[in-house]
């Protein structure tokens, strides 16, 4: 509660929702979950049957991370007239300031 009244934002990186309990117990603590998933990795089905059960959790999502991203991919399942159609296009743009990103974190 006190540094609720000291800062505007406080953001808390709790385990996944699956296999533990911490974010359902930090639920009522929490104004807001950002979900972050892994593409290729977590399973729709269990996204979908963990936010079904778990309401108070599902009705304070306030946005989705999809993590570890596929470029060359995405493309593929972007919606029609979606901007990812131009990826082949400026690809090479992307993948030069993600290299250049992991050398500097290395």
């Amino acid at each position: 509660d006190n540094a609720k009244e000291t800062f505007q934002y406080i953001i808390v990186d709790l385990p996944p929702l699956g296999p533990v309990v911490d974010a359902k117990a930090f639920a009522p603590l929490a104004d807001g979950f950002v979900l972050v998933t892994e593409w290729g990795r977590t399973p729709r089905a269990m996204v979908q049957s963990i936010l079904s059960s778990e309401s108070y959790i599902a009705n304070k999502i306030v946005g989705v991370v999809l993590n570890k991203v596929d470029l060359k991919k995405l493309a593929k399942y972007g919606s029609i007239g979606g901007s990812e159609k131009f990826f082949d296009r400026y690809s090479s743009y992307y993948l030069e300031k993600s290299e250049a990103r992991t050398k500097a974190n290395t």
